[in-house]
């Protein structure tokens, strides 16, 4: 099963199959790069079991929702249909999610499920899980062999989704729909009403203690509808700062936002650039101090940084690194909200 799910013909095959064209240089590019980062860890195994763990509940008619917030980020699931966010699109850094399934961290084969139980799916779901309550989420650990098997996803993989779903959160009709027995989060859905999945993902994001005493809930919606004041940190770094933010106007909502800046600004990778962003919101000394200040000191050399500009950067992310949300997780979390308005 391993040979076939995670070998790169077969996965551009699939991808070809679900967005009804021939995979672009920078969609290979990154069927290539997840697989090698796969090959690094030497989880083969575990990734094919998250897809045997989909394959299997969506059979019993549940829709999976991966305890691992990180796995929406995974092109390569994208395209074999595991999940329904498209992560180049999105902009989703893989490395949060394959630097989290490292052996020292998860043990093999073993995979983390949480399953969104609505009242007519309680019968399925007790049959897997075990005692479940309707309306409720259950986590477990499912331990899960790959079987040898033949798997292609068909073209109909993306959950119906009926537009009577957006009207319902335009008008404020939210009664039954997931996470919208919260009349707060509710009443900002009515007012800003979201037209996309992004939109949805944008709003969990922002629901959140730091957002909401720092008033950016009001933040968001104003600026939704008219103009909003850009950032200025410095000249080095603020044509690089408002491009990222723009979507989310000018806001810092999500991790993967401060992960691309400091990509663009200071010239590191993907993973360097996880690695530190939890730097910047640890604080911690030592050896993962001194991993920042060699990446600082390469950076003022190798792109001619100034060091008020490296300053103004460390300030900026520190600030702003921990009312931000991860957004593969809200992303995963928005598509089943909005099957749930399609659903009620």
């Amino acid at each position: 099963m391993t040979a076939d799910v995670l070998d790169p013909d077969y996965v551009l095959a699939q991808l070809e199959g679900r967005k009804g064209h021939s995979p672009t240089d920078d969609e290979t590019a990154r069927i290539h790069y997840e697989l090698s980062l796969i090959d690094e860890i030497g989880e083969e195994a575990l990734v094919a079991s998250v897809i045997a763990a989909s394959d299997r509940f969506r059979a019993e008619s549940l829709s999976p929702a991966f305890g691992r917030d990180a796995i929406p980020s995974s092109y390569l699931l994208y395209a074999l249909g595991v999940h329904h966010i498209d992560s180049l699109e999105h902009k989703l850094n893989a490395a949060s999610l394959y630097r989290s399934w490292a052996p020292t961290e998860l043990p093999k084969l073993t995979l983390p499920l949480r399953v969104e139980v609505a009242d007519e799916e309680v019968a399925l779901a007790r049959r897997i899980l075990g005692d479940v309550r309707p309306g409720k989420s259950v986590e477990t650990w499912v331990e899960l062999r790959p079987q040898p098997r033949t798997w292609c996803p068909e073209s109909g993989t993306t959950p119906e989704i009926s537009p009577a779903a957006w009207s319902r959160f335009a008008n404020g009709d939210l009664t039954g729909v997931r996470h919208m027995d919260d009349q707060g989060f509710a009443a900002l859905h009515a007012e800003f009403k979201p037209q996309s999945v992004f939109d949805l993902a944008l709003l969990n994001g922002t629901y959140r203690p730091g957002h909401i005493a720092a008033g950016n809930l009001d933040q968001l919606v104003s600026r939704r509808i008219q103009a909003f004041e850009s950032w200025a940190l410095h000249e080095e770094l603020d044509a690089i700062v408002n491009e990222v933010l723009n979507t989310t106007y000018g806001i810092v909502v999500f991790d993967e936002q401060i992960e691309l800046i400091l990509q663009r600004v200071l010239g590191v990778g993907e993973r360097e650039s996880l690695v530190l962003r939890r730097i910047f919101g640890k604080h911690r000394p030592g050896t993962e101090g001194e991993y920042l200040r060699t990446v600082l000191r390469r950076s003022l050399v190798d792109r001619d940084l100034p060091e008020d500009a490296i300053r103004a950067l460390q300030m900026f992310t520190s600030q702003n690194v921990h009312p931000a949300f991860s957004k593969s997780h809200v992303l995963g979390d928005a598509y089943l909200t909005l099957a749930s308005a399609s659903r009620t």
